[in-house]
């Protein structure tokens, strides 16, 4: 309804930051407190709530942009291996796909850990299945190389 509170949210927040005297440091702030509560989101709606909210910033600040993408694309944090959220960022362009997908090949060779396999076995499943796709198999060739090899060395996870 036009007077959600979810709604008023995603209004006020990028006026805070237009108005913040520091609007990169407001808009990063913001960010990084959306992304915790975005990875600990529950339904499709919070979801979606916190991936508007962080396009917003995003558009409003490069500088935003390019550290949500480090945080998001390049850091080593088991927390992120969340595939609805990774999925929600990927369908809305805050993660190229491509990219993410350079990295998690490197994170899933890098120990083979269970739970770095499965994320990823089930992120590419879950990209490629969807219709319309939301990234296609060439976009995860790296990952989808990395899985193989995984298999081959008995690394592989069920899933």
């Amino acid at each position: 309804s036009p007077d959600h509170e979810g709604r008023q949210i995603l209004q006020q927040i990028p006026i805070v930051v237009a108005e913040s005297s520091s609007r990169d440091e407001t808009a990063l702030a913001c960010s990084q407190k959306i992304v915790q509560l975005l990875y600990r989101s529950e339904t499709v709606l919070a979801r979606e709530v916190y991936v508007a909210l962080l396009e917003r910033l995003c558009s409003s600040s490069l500088k935003v942009a390019k550290e949500v993408t480090a945080w998001l694309v390049y850091a080593e944090d088991e927390r992120k291996f969340n595939v609805p959220v990774t999925t929600a960022l990927v369908q809305a362009q805050l993660i190229n796909a491509a990219e993410l997908d350079v990295q998690l090949a490197k994170f899933v060779t890098r120990e083979y850990r269970p739970t770095v396999v499965d994320f990823a076995a089930r992120f590419v499943a879950e990209c490629v299945m969807e219709s319309p796709p939301i990234a296609t198999r060439e976009q995860l060739s790296n990952t989808l190389d990395a899985l193989a090899q995984a298999s081959r060395l008995g690394k592989g996870t069920e899933t």
